[in-house]
């Protein structure tokens, strides 16, 4: 509807998701590179680094839906400010990139985040992505679905005590990422405008 304004507002949201991941990557001490596009699937952040376990693979992956929904939440600001569906929708758009990045399926964030409180929640993001492929049809989540049955069989080769963390972390980090969710859910739901 809004042509190349809302295509660089969607873009620019993009960038600064990635950009939540570099930040956090830099204060946990990896080396960071500059994001890149794949055209139609979206974007990484270079890690030019291994994170030392799962906790700090968590944080790193916060980092993104994190930033990226304070940037969606400016967008909604603007939309009430200025009663504008333009910012409303950029605002439900960054909303809901950030809330797919937390499906609980690798290489997405949220198999990122989940894998340091229950590797078995892997299992829910195929339970949920699996089926969400055959009503969708999508590619994209098709590729997803590959790429982290295929990361699956990678993870079996992590270094010894990758993902012994202390069960008050595991806990804290489950209830941020569900309280993330929930949250981004609201959000979107809130700034959903139906098309007449």
């Amino acid at each position: 509807i809004w042509g190349w304004p809302f295509a660089a507002g969607f873009v620019l949201l993009i960038v600064i998701h990635e950009l939540g991941h570099g930040v956090v990557m830099r204060m946990m001490g990896i080396p960071a590179g500059a994001p890149t596009f794949i055209p139609f699937v979206g974007a990484v952040i270079a890690m030019k680094g291994r994170p030392r376990n799962a906790y700090v693979e968590a944080m790193v992956a916060f980092g993104g839906p994190v930033v990226g929904s304070m940037a969606a939440a400016v967008c909604l600001v603007l939309a009430w400010v200025l009663q504008s569906d333009f910012w409303m929708s950029l605002a439900f758009s960054g909303f809901m990139i950030n809330l797919f990045n937390l499906l609980p399926i690798s290489p997405l964030d949220g198999g990122r985040i989940v894998g340091a409180f229950s590797r078995k929640m892997w299992f829910v993001g195929f339970l949920i992505g699996i089926p969400a492929f055959l009503v969708s049809k999508s590619p994209l989540l098709f590729l997803i679905l590959i790429v982290g049955l295929l990361g699956l069989l990678g993870r079996r080769h992590e270094p010894p005590g990758y993902f012994d963390i202390p069960q008050p972390v595991k806990v804290k980090i489950a209830v941020g990422y569900f309280a993330l969710a929930a949250i981004l859910a609201s959000a979107a739901s809130l700034s959903h405008v139906p098309t007449t």
